[in-house]
This record gives C-alpha cells, sequence and structure tokens, in this order.
C-alpha cells in the first residue's frame, strides 16, 4: 500500500458502489455500505451547512426516497442486505 506523501499515513481508495436497473432504467452510486452480520448496510453521505443542520428535527424527505432507492436496487440485484439504511449529515463548516 502506498503512503500520503503529506500525513505519512496509508492511502485509501474510496470507490461508490454504482448499481444498476436495466428493468427501471435507473443507475445509481451508494455513498457507503458497511458489513454488518454478513449482510450489507447501506449509507447516503449528505453535505449540509450549518443553518440548516441546527434546524433539522428529521431527514429531508428527497434523502429517505434516494437512500430507499438505493435499497430497493441492491435488494433487486441479488445483494444480501440489512432491513434498515442511514443517511449520515455532514456540516460543510465543518
Amino acid at each position: 500500500m502506498s503512503a500520503c506523501e503529506r500525513c505519512k499515513g496509508l492511502v485509501v481508495n474510496y470507490h461508490e458502489i454504482t448499481i444498476q436497473n436495466d428493468k427501471y432504467k435507473i443507475i445509481g452510486s451508494v455513498d457507503l455500505c458497511l458489513i454488518e452480520n454478513r449482510a450489507l448496510y447501506i449509507i447516503e453521505c449528505k453535505s449540509i451547512n450549518k443553518k440548516d443542520w441546527e434546524a433539522m428535527v428529521r431527514p429531508q424527505p428527497d434523502h429517505v426516497i434516494q437512500v430507499l432507492l438505493y435499497w430497493f436496487l441492491m435488494r433487486e440485484a441479488g445483494y444480501s442486505l440489512n432491513e434498515t439504511a442511514s443517511i449520515l449529515y455532514v456540516v460543510k463548516e465543518f
């Protein structure tokens, strides 16, 4: 494995999982998948400004639909999935 020239730490390559469904003519890229209990746990990462983060009381509906669509597409493709998925909000100012 190669090392970062700046911090000398190991370089980690990040690749989103791209899932395609020809029946529905949809392609999506899942931000993050973890393995939990021998199945994939889908996580969609969203950046949000600090003002909106402080006012947030629930996930934004379009983000919920997006992560559920990814879950559906992966299930249709035959992946072993956990029954739940998550949305991870990251404040842009941090």
